[in-house]
């Protein structure tokens, strides 16, 4: 598991903890990162185990679903458009271009992976999409957008390989 340590990623991944647990989420489970009851958003209950370590069980308090109503419906920024593969790809001619194309290569082959790895989830989660609602409903529409973002990737990484594959043999 990936360690948060920034105040700001601390408070995403507490308050997404939060919106698991409201949406009948996994209620237990190991954290590693900032500890999500200093803020008394969360309790947590301490359950004993026989031959185990007790196990922690997370439940939303008042001030956690306070904390979170007013996170969203807090402004966000427009996501940055430029990315640093994107960079490389631009400065590709005054460089080693073959270095940039396998690059490309290995980030085009990961975005494939990891847009048939959503379309399975999509397949397997939401097989009847226009009849969700509620929190299954935003919960597929972001699925939908990680998909197009990662179709996207697709698409244009393909396309950049393949202008720079003419007259090569």
């Amino acid at each position: 598991m990936r360690r948060v340590n920034d105040r700001s990623s601390c408070l995403r991944a507490a308050l997404g903890l939060c919106i698991s647990l409201l949406a009948g989420g996994a209620s237990s489970t190991r954290t590693a990162f900032y500890p999500i009851d200093a803020d008394g958003w969360v309790d947590i209950e301490q359950v004993a185990q026989t031959g185990r370590p007790d196990k922690k069980v997370y439940a939303v308090s008042p001030t956690g679903r306070a904390a979170l109503v007013a996170w969203l419906a807090t402004a966000t920024p427009m996501e940055p458009l430029r990315s640093e593969l994107s960079v490389k790809m631009r400065g590709a001619s005054y460089g080693d271009r073959a270095a940039v194309l396998a690059v490309v290569r290995d980030n085009l082959a990961e975005h494939r992976a990891r847009l048939e790895h959503y379309r399975q989830l999509a397949t397997r989660d939401y097989p009847a999409p226009d009849a969700l609602t509620d929190h299954d409903l935003d919960a597929y529409l972001v699925l939908r957008g990680g998909t197009r973002l990662e179709e996207f990737w697709v698409d244009w990484l393909t396309e950049y390989l393949a202008a720079h594959s003419k007259g090569t043999p």
